[in-house]
């Protein structure tokens, strides 16, 4: 199968004889299917790394939409591939970092204000309709300094400013998405929660997966 180098990538947790297990799988947008998936014991760079690699050889690699976990990012960097940020995923992250570090810290009523100030701005980054538009208020981050509390800085100067193409490359390229619901949705449908956890051996859970699949693909598949 030739395929048409977007991609979702992601994993599921599964639990086979009390003990969690990773799915890992890629879908391809084109393709509107999972086109790759491996069962592993840990979510490492080295799994994610050696999964994409195999899955993907000798196939197009314009871009791969994930969450923000550490091991996808560095294992598809080292992959040399374009990535793009799920825009709930990063808005999440944000709102989480946020809210824990109010919640940790005795700021004044002024540093709370300047935080959600700010959020404003890297939330108008994510939802900018163009790049330019991204850019402009991308360099209103440049301001960000040691006077600034640290968890402004923190998601200025090591998330939005350094990672800021992969937050924006859907505004460069029509075919890349800004979600991973796709491949959420696939997974919800194939192994909804009271599902997880039944499961005795790989060879069972990849059975049900490819069955579910199978169905999956006749229902929703573009080709």
């Amino acid at each position: 199968m030739t395929y048409s180098g977007y991609y979702l990538f992601d994993s599921l947790w599964v639990k086979q004889n009390g003990r969690w297990k990773y799915f890992l799988a890629l879908f391809d947008l084109k393709l509107n299917t999972i086109v790759s998936k491996e069962l592993v014991d840990s979510e490492t760079i080295e799994n994610a790394y050696s999964f994409l690699n195999r899955s993907l050889a000798n196939q197009e690699k314009k871009c791969i939409i994930t969450d923000l976990k550490p091991e996808y990012r560095v294992a598809i960097d080292r992959l040399k591939i374009k990535q793009q940020f799920c825009k709930f995923h990063i808005k999440q992250l944000i709102n989480r970092e946020i809210k824990k570090s109010i919640d940790k810290n005795d700021y004044s009523d002024e540093e709370i204000g300047l935080i959600y100030d700010y959020k404003s701005v890297m939330f108008d980054i994510i939802n900018s309709n163009s790049i330019d538009d991204a850019i402009e208020i991308r360099d209103k981050l440049y301001e960000v300094n040691t006077s600034f509390p640290m968890i402004i800085k923190d998601l200025a100067w090591k998330l939005i400013i350094p990672e800021f193409k992969k937050i924006t490359n859907h505004l460069t390229d029509k075919n890349i998405v800004l979600t991973s619901n796709k491949i959420e949705n696939c997974f919800l449908k194939n192994f909804p929660k009271y599902i997880k956890k039944i499961f005795k051996s790989d060879e069972g859970i990849l059975k049900r997966f490819d069955l579910k699949l199978m169905y999956w693909d006749v229902n929703n598949a573009n080709y």
